[in-house]
């Protein structure tokens, strides 16, 4: 489909960065997903917005921003493209759409061994990463709110991404969340900001 072409095109592989959006394909995780992309510029500094559908990340990835909703931690190929995003020295940037959305817990292991995962990933590595992405804080975006609060809830996710692309080479990955804290610590009500469960 288009969404595809436009993830895999010459100018997003060639680009100083490149953002994938990730989530499940679901109405609600959808819907939530293109209006954040609707709402987000197709450029934030010199990093690259798109849709990313087949899993497929280019060489220059440098953030996701993952749609968080119920059932991601079933998804293999959604974890497989984490997995491969934090390989890439990608940071990954939670935005959950559900105010009963269940983080992980420490039970995380034993939810994921029914899983169909490829031969060479490690369920314990898969564990790790979902731990280490929610440790921080992540931004509530619902996309039934009005439009101010929506607003408000977007730009804070453009400002962490700008902190990201403004970032060298290896410094990306966990240290946009010490960032985040520092600078959401006064508007955690009005911006959708959730403090994530304790693992």
């Amino acid at each position: 489909n288009n969404t595809n072409q436009d993830c895999s095109n010459t100018h997003d592989l060639e680009s100083p960065g490149f953002c994938g959006l990730l989530g499940l394909e679901d109405v609600e995780a959808r819907s939530s997903l293109l209006v954040i992309k609707h709402l987000l510029p197709p450029y934030v500094g010199n990093t690259r917005i798109r849709v990313v559908d087949d899993g497929i990340l280019p060489p220059t990835t440098t953030a996701i921003v993952l749609v968080c909703s119920n059932g991601i931690f079933s998804a293999t190929w959604l974890l497989e493209t984490l997995l491969a995003a934090r390989e890439l020295g990608a940071a990954i940037l939670p935005v959950t759409i559900q105010t009963n959305f269940r983080f992980p817990t420490s039970n995380l292991e034993s939810e994921l061994q029914g899983l169909d995962f490829r031969d060479d990933v490690a369920i314990t590595d898969v564990a790790n990463l979902l731990r280490e992405v929610f440790k921080g804080i992540a931004i509530n975006i619902n996309a039934q709110e009005h439009m101010r609060v929506l607003a408000a809830s977007v730009d804070q996710l453009k400002t962490r991404l700008a902190e990201q692309d403004a970032m060298p080479n290896g410094k990306r990955g966990t240290s946009w969340r010490i960032m985040a804290k520092e600078s959401t610590k006064s508007n955690k009500s009005r911006a959708g900001v959730v403090e994530n469960s304790p693992i």
